[in-house]
């Protein structure tokens, strides 16, 4: 999901649990920026500092947005 995207669909996201932002690799700024957009409209939003794979491996929950609006 891409930034402007995230914005236009805040309203979708639950406010009673933690976001956590994830990119596609180590360099990517896209998650600091998604958790800055986040917190700012008073979400609880974190990045990881792995990746999904890494995420998933260790067994923690991933629910994706649907990419339809």
């Amino acid at each position: 999901m891409t930034l402007a995207e995230l914005a236009h669909r805040l309203a979708e996201l639950p406010k009673d649990v933690e976001i956590v932002a994830c990119c596609r690799g180590p360099f990517c700024l896209m998650s600091d920026e998604a958790v800055a957009l986040l917190k700012k409209r008073g979400f609880r939003a974190r990045k990881t500092v792995d990746g999904i794979s890494e995420w998933q491996a260790a067994g923690l929950p991933v629910k994706r947005p649907s990419c339809r609006p």
